[in-house]
């Protein structure tokens, strides 16, 4: 598969905006921080959309069975549609390091933030988001504003996919079982995160990945490196199939189309974003678990 299933929203999506901005405006959608508030909310766009329930129900089965869909033709200017849309399969979750409910993820390139967008410009590593964090969420969406120019092609690669290429993958495997400490470079004041590589799902069958190179490799040094040469190895091992591109989906998201997948089942990247070219993208978090978002 060369990129996730797709579902066109079609005709329907200014009916999609038009409702979900009667219901909260998006901008007070950090009013729907709570489940219930969510619940209701997607409960109205079904019942006033009528292509509304078509959608939901086909996104999530795809979620479901392969753990990836597209949303072509998505309105993303609304920033409550995207919080609705995800919430239709689990709540839209908030944290410290990320107070809003959806967010930008690549910043405008002037003024005081042209030094960080540049620096955003690099190749992204497959990873899994917020891997630092003691809960990382179940479900990312990202919605593209804008990709102009070159670079910036999408990367997704199922867990399961990588774990099938992988040599001496069970040896591997039970290595990366232990507990390994994550620790976000930016924020190296705060206590690891103890938590395995990979470990079995409880159900359907397959793996859960939680990885980030970066907070892994800081980790371990905080830790002083104390890990066994089988755990380094079976770490290099999966950091050489991750960058091998074997089973890696690459593909181009377009304006309006919104990518949702599960952070737990994929490891995402992107390609480098070259110079002039424009890419922005909005980033919103789901979580089963129903914490209460803040």
């Amino acid at each position: 598969m060369t990129a996730p299933i797709s579902i066109d929203i079609g005709d329907g999506a200014h009916q999609f905006a038009e409702v979900a901005e009667r219901i909260c405006p998006s901008s007070e959608v950090n009013a729907l921080r709570r489940p219930a508030a969510q619940h209701v909310a997607v409960r109205r766009l079904a019942a006033e959309v009528p292509q509304a329930r078509d959608v939901i129900k086909a996104m999530r089965t795809d979620l479901t069975e392969t753990g990836a869909v597209v949303l072509r033709n998505a309105p993303v200017c609304c920033d409550t549609l995207l919080v609705l849309l995800g919430a239709a399969v689990a709540p839209a979750i908030t944290s410290e390091v990320y107070p809003d409910l959806v967010d930008q993820v690549t910043p405008n390139v002037t003024g005081e933030e042209q030094q960080r967008a540049q620096n955003q410009r690099s190749e992204m590593l497959l990873h899994t988001d917020a891997s630092a964090q003691q809960s990382p969420p179940d479900i990312l969406g990202l919605a593209c504003v804008a990709n102009e120019g070159h670079g910036g092609a999408s990367l997704l690669l199922a867990i399961d996919d990588a774990v099938d290429t992988m040599k001496a993958a069970d040896q591997v495997l039970e290595q990366l079982r232990a507990p390994f400490p994550f620790v976000h470079p930016q924020h190296q004041d705060k206590p690891a995160v103890l938590a395995p590589v990979v470990t079995r799902r409880t159900s359907g069958g397959g793996y859960r990945i939680r990885y980030r190179k970066e907070n892994l490799q800081t980790g371990l040094s905080l830790a002083g490196d104390h890990i066994t040469a089988d755990q380094r190895t079976a770490l290099d091992t999966l950091a050489d199939c991750l960058e091998s591109g074997t089973r890696t989906m690459r593909f181009r998201l377009s304006p309006d189309d919104y990518l949702l997948f599960d952070n737990t089942r994929y490891l995402h990247g992107r390609t480098e974003i070259e110079h002039g070219a424009r890419r922005l993208v909005k980033r919103t978090y789901f979580r089963h678990t129903a914490e209460a978002g803040r």
